[in-house]
């Protein structure tokens, strides 16, 4: 599942934190945001299939 984390980290790091509104996103940085974010469902959709679940937490 690392792989979909990672997705996500660059997604926080480089669109979520400096574009906190979507309102604020340059158009060239849609396109990247939704690729990252296709990745990381695509990545979590695989280790699902193959048997991931997600921790439960306390």
């Amino acid at each position: 599942m690392k792989k979909g984390t990672a997705y996500y980290r660059l997604l926080d790091a480089n669109i979520i934190k400096k574009y906190p509104k979507q309102s604020d996103m340059p158009a060239d940085r849609i396109l990247y945001a939704n690729g990252l974010y296709q990745a990381n469902r695509r990545a979590f959709a695989r280790a699902e299939a193959l048997g991931w679940r997600e921790p439960k937490l306390n």
